[in-house]
């Protein structure tokens, strides 16, 4: 996680003074929180026995399809995005160079947004205790820290962009939220976060990535 905010930082500096001062959307985050809290109480009301259906799927499919989709909100995140970002300088593609910044940027704030509540909030992991109502606010220990799921965060922050710049194609535009969505759902399978820290970190990163490709792309690099 702090090296994905890192990488997001120095490759997307330069845009993000500009984009901080037009960050805040009321109606963006009015769609957000409307959408996200019914799901996010209901998860948080039933973690404990969530949590337990979804360890219980058993098979190889499950043990592989999850670990690959776990790292879209982790080294897939950063590998795919340098590639694509150096394929896109060296061929002078205009809009996918803008996409792998705007991915950066919205990773950055995203997860910085991530860390901070991460440590106000101070809950405690699954693998660490199964209470899913276990806090320790201001707690900097990892164990504390598993609300928002950052994975989640990062995955919804740039595979939003990604719809968002590509969603014209069908595929690109559900496959995004499919992966995004089973990133989160890894997370819980491999017993590092509850449902709702997941339902949290991708309310955070689908604001994040939305806003910062309609403020990217009403900007003429569309």
């Amino acid at each position: 996680m702090k090296i994905i905010l890192i990488l997001s930082f120095l490759i997307s500096h330069p845009s993000l003074k500009t984009d901080f001062k037009n960050i805040y959307d009321t109606e963006l985050s009015k769609k957000v929180v409307l959408t996200g809290t019914l799901p996010f109480v209901l998860s948080f009301s039933f973690d404990r026995q969530i949590s337990t259906s979804i360890q219980s799927l058993e098979g190889r499919f499950y043990k592989d399809y999850f670990s690959v989709t776990n790292e879209f909100g982790g080294k897939f995140a950063i590998a795919g995005i340098i590639s694509t970002y150096a394929v896109a300088s060296l061929t002078d593609n205009d809009k996918l160079q803008d996409f792998s910044a705007t991915a950066f940027e919205s990773m950055f704030f995203a997860g910085t947004t991530t860390m901070v509540l991460k440590i106000l909030i101070g809950r405690a992991r699954p693998n660490f205790t199964d209470d899913p109502y276990s806090f320790s606010p201001l707690n900097l220990h990892d164990h504390y820290q598993s609300l928002p799921s950052g994975h989640t965060t990062i995955a919804f922050a740039w595979l939003t962009v990604l719809s968002n710049y590509y969603g014209e194609n069908k595929i690109v535009r559900y496959g995004s939220y499919t992966l995004a969505a089973s990133t989160a759902l890894a997370r819980v399978y491999k017993n590092r976060h509850w449902l709702s820290d997941t339902v949290l970190g991708a309310m955070i990163g689908y604001y994040f990535g939305k806003k910062l490709s309609e403020l990217h792309l009403k900007g003429g690099k569309e």
